[in-house]
């Protein structure tokens, strides 16, 4: 029989993740890594239809997303009202051209930036009243190329005060994607009940390492949210190495 996992063991395990960290959502994305690893090690898993090899990723988010002790070990560590969102994609403004990487097109960042404008506009609702929340999105008409930025303050409504202290919440929170924006999707993206980015979580199995800056991204997409010194690529890595998985050659490691 050939087996799907190359650089498994002669042995391929029990599937078991012997992690000894504590983070409950580290711990149960390591079971799924684990378990799916050892049945494409033991031939269980089928390429899909034209494909050579067994997606191993991809079913590992599939598991993901339909678990529900994931959710409610996401809900144990974040509080009530924080979700994971497997493989969404995420934009992440960079300081730098990142090589071998494309960016982000024009219409993907106005896909990307319409919940955020949406989110702005219930504020200024709240902030200021629904008539003058209604000239605001009416104002979102007068764009500048890509971000759809209001081009002045002062034609919002005549709430001058007010109506400038939202467009300066618009300006800097739609600004950030004027320059190099980079298109990702994380395995794992946690957010709190406040809707901000807390923690990505990355599946890397055999031979799989962070391609094009990846984690920098990652980490990049956190700082953009307050999280202070983040650090995928040391604390989000599900690998068969971090996750010690039963029936590993010798650990594999994630190259950066």
């Amino acid at each position: 029989m050939v087996r799907a996992c190359s650089t498994c063991n002669r042995g391929c395990g029990n599937g078991v993740a012997q992690t000894r960290r504590a983070d409950p959502v580290f711990r149960e994305m390591c079971a799924i890594l684990c378990k799916v690893r050892t049945e494409a090690c033991l031939g269980i898993l089928k390429p899909e239809p034209g494909k050579k090899n067994v997606q191993l990723s991809r079913i590992a988010e599939e598991r993901a997303k339909a678990s529900e002790e994931l959710r409610d070990k996401i809900r144990r560590k974040y509080g009530t009202g924080a979700v994971g969102h497997v493989a969404k994609q995420r934009l992440v403004p960079f300081s730098s051209k990142i090589a071998r990487r494309a960016t982000a097109s024009a219409d993907a960042i106005k896909r990307y930036v319409a919940p955020i404008r949406d989110k702005i506009m219930r504020e200024a609702a709240n902030a200021v009243g629904r008539k003058a929340a209604k000239k605001v999105a009416t104002a979102w008409m007068k764009f500048v190329p890509v971000l759809n930025v209001l081009s002045t303050a002062y034609d919002i409504y005549d709430l001058a005060s007010t109506g400038y202290d939202i467009y300066k919440m618009v300006d800097e929170q739609l600004g950030k994607y004027a320059g190099n924006v980079y298109e990702t999707f994380p395995d794992l993206a946690i957010e709190g009940s406040d809707g901000k980015l807390k923690d990505i979580y990355d599946f890397k199995f055999d031979g799989d390492r962070y391609r094009n800056r990846q984690d920098e991204l990652y980490d990049e997409a956190m700082r953009g949210e307050g999280v202070q010194n983040p650090n995928v690529k040391e604390n989000g890595t599900v690998s068969p190495k971090t996750c010690e998985c039963d029936g590993a050659k010798s650990p594999t490691d994630v190259i950066g």
